[in-house]
């Protein structure tokens, strides 16, 4: 069994951080031509943490941070692309950004290995590690490590049961827009209008009607 924590990678230039980078790729790797445990490193510094409002840990338990309801929230989404199309598409995408890249391949449909075998684990030597087992492994809905990860150090451990050499593992980051509050009734929305600064509505004064007297 293999044992290692790099693979031979894609020439995919990356940001010296890219953590700072959103969209982003935040790692890119060659999956092993053999069975075996493939683990790939990435880190999360101080500034990151605090913009993207990443977990805390209290007394060894993470303790979620309350965003505001209006700021967008970052999604890292952990991809399994295949190799012939990341190469094309690559290929294709000279003198592009690295954001322009990142979005680029994040159209790229997932297709994980047969089931059975692969398993993810993301800092399983922590005390909020999370692990996605084979049958968890879902390409309509790739696993969402926002919540496994914190500032420093974090690993996401694949454990391969085959070869894997024609996949590339890839975790995207991307901004979310926090939907519109719905509101099921005229108050809720003139609600919030009286909220709303006069600025808001520039140029309109405000109505003033009379009633008069029959």
């Amino acid at each position: 069994m293999h044992d290692a924590s790099t693979s031979t990678p894609l020439d995919i230039g990356l940001l010296p951080k890219p953590c700072h980078s959103v969209p982003g790729l935040w790692f890119v790797k060659t999956g092993l031509s053999e069975l075996g445990f493939l683990e790939c490193e990435f880190e999360i510094d101080q500034e990151t943490a605090t913009k993207w409002d990443f977990f805390e840990l209290a007394n060894g338990c993470p303790t979620e941070k309350k965003p505001s309801p209006r700021k967008p929230q970052l999604s890292l989404q952990l991809l399994c692309l295949p190799i012939a199309e990341v190469q094309s598409v690559y290929a294709r995408l000279t003198g592009a950004s690295a954001d322009d890249v990142a979005t680029v391949m994040s159209k790229i449909k997932t297709g994980w290995p047969m089931s059975g075998h692969l398993l993810i684990e993301v800092n399983p030597k922590k005390s909020f590690a999370k692990a996605w087992l084979p049958y968890e492994l879902d390409p309509e809905t790739p696993p969402e490590l926002k919540g496994y990860v914190q500032e420093g150090t974090n690993v996401v451990r694949f454990t391969q049961l085959s070869g894997m050499s024609d996949c590339v593992f890839v975790l995207y980051a991307s901004a979310t827009k926090t939907p519109e509050p719905a509101f099921t009734n005229l108050d809720g929305y003139l609600a919030t209008m009286k909220s709303a600064p006069s600025s808001a509505f520039p140029g309109i004064r405000p109505a003033t009607v009379s009633v008069m007297d029959s």
